[in-house]
């Protein structure tokens, strides 16, 4: 026995050395030597290293790169034979380490502070205790396995409350989705091929979660959980192999697979989402993402949200100069439509099917079938030449979609299409084209139909109500742009009446400004009748007829209605009225088979 020594400039507290088998068979002696040392930890890894032992080689550790004290047992055994080998030798060692530093360390990251207890032998070496890593105070389990021939090299469970200042201290930045602490239950292991996996549980709980992209948020204290599964090597993980989220009201589950970059790091590759669930969203959906950046989406599913983005999808991308949003294709299969996508309080597509091309929120391309409202069909085709776009968009219940689009509910029914060009080289972007609405009503409350009220035309006041008052066909040429909807002669006709009407809507304050005439389907078709004396009595022996000019200013919600029936109607008004509906342009119902919307084209979307 001794009670004290000095092994490697460390103090030996105990010791006991055992020699047996003297008097038995040749060979047959041993010996074993048990000692207590202690002293500062580099010396014991350092002793731990030494051949034939080179146990903290092996687990690619410095030992002169460590600090801190530590108490160690370490049991030899081996028989006292000429030849010795090192698979004749039984060595262990328990130690416990205080205070203990290392430059790098478990997942090659620095520790401190640790508390640590050692536990090594010729098979494998188990570390256990409380640590900082990268200055954050975290639990560990590591365990290291020294054969070459096994499946697993070593693993590590690492317990850790992650708040945003641990985050940032270890490089990960999750501002301004996640904010608060998190706590952190992760496993990792490593084959001695150099290929790694683990799993992370996620406690979400206490940490605030924020989507504002999508319109989701979880405050702190709403219970959370999240799960994550990985692959790849010992420089990168490649994949995540399976990932699930539960926050409040969000379900999320799918899997990614990632790619490396030029500079070396790893970006996403493909995004698959076997269920994204929250509010009233609940779809389904897979992202390719090309090496330029460009995003393939398909997408489907029983009902997708969109009114938060639909409300800021005209703001563009402030921040993202112009070519450089990422481009992105979004398409849902006819086969597997989108039950419900709700784009406002009141507007609801039902069984959307086709494809869009965007940059940002740029939609450059876009064959889009939906029901809108379960009130009627709804057909858009964009296609993208260059500088430009052409429109053309078919509304089955032309009143719906107007109401739908919140720019007025006094248009009822009525066959709808919207046809023209947006000009994308000037700024900001325009829209030049027409809206030809065929069959339809405008209710009492309409701007018209107030000005025809005011106007007392016969038979006109009195054919108000019920469904309002009924037009055969209108023309609206317009311009539209950010800030205003200039309005360039529309004209109205209906059995009883012609209508013209110019001026501009304000968007950014709101109001309208528009001037038109009226006219009396029964003066007109006079007209048309060319008899001499009613002409002559209508226009007085003049160069025009009487009816009415019109007046319409204020807020476009409640606008101020003014009519003058005592305007002369000249020979140039009259032609305007009566010209320009033939039916060269006649709008097809996409609902009526054998119509194609698209023209020639049918069945080949625009969007590749």
């Amino acid at each position: 026995d001794a009670t004290a020594g000095e092994l490697r400039q460390m103090k030996v507290d105990t010791g006991r050395v055992t020699i047996s088998g003297l008097d038995g068979e040749p060979s047959g002696e041993r010996i074993s030597i048990d000692l207590v040392f202690s002293g500062s930890a580099r010396g014991a890894l350092e002793l731990l290293d030494q051949e034939p032992l080179g146990f903290i080689r092996r687990i690619d550790v410095d030992p002169s790169r460590a600090s801190g004290r530590h108490r160690t047992q370490l049991i030899v055994q081996l028989p006292l034979i000429a030849d010795l080998e090192f698979d004749d030798i039984v060595v262990a060692a328990a130690s416990t380490l205080s205070g203990f530093a290392m430059e790098q360390g478990p997942l090659g990251l620095p520790i401190s502070n640790a508390d640590l207890s050692l536990q090594v032998d010729k098979e494998k070496m188990i570390v256990d205790g409380n640590l900082s890593i990268s200055g954050v105070p975290a639990g560990i389990a590591w365990t290291e396995w020294f054969a070459d021939d096994i499946p697993t090299r070593r693993t590590y469970q690492v317990r850790a409350i992650l708040n945003d200042v641990a985050r940032a201290k270890l490089g990960v930045d999750l501002a301004p989705w996640v904010t608060g602490p998190i706590g952190v239950g992760l496993s990792y292991s490593e084959a001695g091929v150099g290929v790694v996996s683990g799993a992370a549980e996620l406690d979400l709980s206490s940490a605030a979660l924020a989507a504002d992209d999508i319109g989701w948020r979880k405050t702190a204290g709403i219970p959370g959980r999240a799960f994550v599964r990985f692959s790849g090597d010992r420089d990168h993980i490649r994949r995540f192999d399976r990932f699930s989220i539960a926050a409040a009201d969000l379900i999320a589950e799918g899997e990614i697979g990632l790619r490396q970059d030029a500079a070396g790091g790893m970006t996403p590759a493909r995004v698959t989402l076997s269920r994204l669930a929250f509010g009233g969203t609940d779809i389904f959906a897979a992202a390719e993402i090309a090496e330029n950046g460009s995003v393939d989406v398909s997408v489907g599913g029983r009902q997708l949200d969109l009114r938060q983005q639909v409300v800021a999808f005209g703001e563009g991308d402030a921040d993202v100069a112009p070519g450089q949003a990422r481009p992105i294709r979004i398409h849902v299969s006819q086969r597997a439509p989108i039950g419900t996508v709700r784009l406002g309080e009141a507007t609801v597509l039902n069984d959307l099917r086709g494809a869009i091309r965007a940059r940002g929120s740029d939609l450059r391309e876009a064959e889009i079938e939906a029901d809108l409202n379960g009130k009627g069909a709804i057909s858009l085709t964009i296609a993208d030449k260059g500088e430009a776009r052409d429109l053309r968009l078919v509304a089955t219940n032309g009143g719906n979609l107007v109401s739908s689009l919140d720019v007025s509910d006094t248009i009822l029914g009525g066959l709808l299409e919207l046809r023209g060009t947006i000009d994308d080289a000037v700024k900001p972007t325009t829209f030049n084209g027409q809206v030809t609405l065929t069959d339809f009503h405008l209710s009492e409350t309409s701007s018209i139909t107030r000005a025809l009220t005011l106007a007392s035309f016969a038979g006109i006041s009195d054919g108000v109500g019920g469904r309002g008052l009924a037009f055969r066909r209108a023309e609206v040429p317009l311009t539209y742009s950010r800030d205003e909807v200039v309005l360039t002669e529309a004209k109205l006709r209906g059995s009883d009446i012609g209508v013209l009407a110019t001026g501009r809507i304000d968007r950014r304050t709101g109001t309208i400004k528009l001037d038109g005439e009226i006219a009396s389907a029964y003066t007109l078709n006079s007209l048309l009748g060319n008899i001499p004396l009613i002409g002559t009595i209508l226009t007085g022996g003049g160069d025009g007829i009487f009816a009415a000019s019109y007046a319409v200013r204020g807020p476009i919600k409640k606008p101020v209605v003014t009519v003058n029936p005592l305007t002369v109607l000249t020979p140039g008004i009259i032609r305007r009225l009566l010209t320009g509906f033939g039916s060269d342009n006649k709008v097809v119902d996409p609902t009526i088979p054998g119509n194609d919307p698209a023209g020639p084209n049918a069945g080949q979307s625009p969007v590749q």
